[in-house]
């Protein structure tokens, strides 16, 4: 099926050969506009500030997470990787898509929560979903535990939520 990507930096030659091979549509910041010159799809995004997705959709299924493909991230930095089977999930990150493909960022999320069996998942992109404020707003709900993984923290207030969470 196809194949469509959006990568803040993708520099890792044996993906970049795959998704060549896939004929997959891909978005890169243009932080990366140098390391995807073999590309036969691709659009560099130009938009004001970085385009930091990390998300591929085949199908009803997305994969995301922290990990940038490349070879760093790969091989030397700790990430996470998420798969997730859901034709309505899927159908929000193609829009999202579109919006980047067509150089038509930062338009709202119509949707963003969803159920996966019985877990509540809701999904957000930035700027325009207000994500961080969304992740303060879930980390003052936490009454015992908050349990998170990230390479630093380079949003204030996410930092002091966690820190307050901390003290309590």
């Amino acid at each position: 099926g196809d194949v469509d990507c959006a990568f803040y930096e993708l520099n890792k030659p044996e993906l970049i050969e795959f998704l060549n091979r896939s004929n997959a549509r891909i978005v890169v910041d243009a932080d990366s506009e140098e390391d995807v010159v073999g590309l036969k799809n691709v659009v560099i995004d130009t938009g004001g500030g970085l385009m930091h997705n990390k998300f591929c959709i085949v199908g009803d299924k997305v994969v995301t997470g922290s990990m940038n493909p490349t070879v760093n991230d790969i091989t030397k930095n700790n990430n996470n990787v998420v798969l997730i089977k859901s034709a309505d999930i899927a159908a929000m990150y193609e829009d999202e898509f579109q919006e980047l493909w067509n150089r038509s960022r930062n338009k709202e999320s119509v949707q963003n929560s969803f159920l996966i069996g019985d877990v509540p998942v809701s999904i957000y992109f930035c700027p325009e979903d207000e994500c961080a404020d969304k992740v303060v707003k879930e980390l003052e709900k936490a009454t015992r535990e908050v349990y998170f993984m990230t390479f630093s923290f380079t949003h204030t207030g996410i930092t002091n939520a966690v820190l307050l969470r901390h003290e309590q």
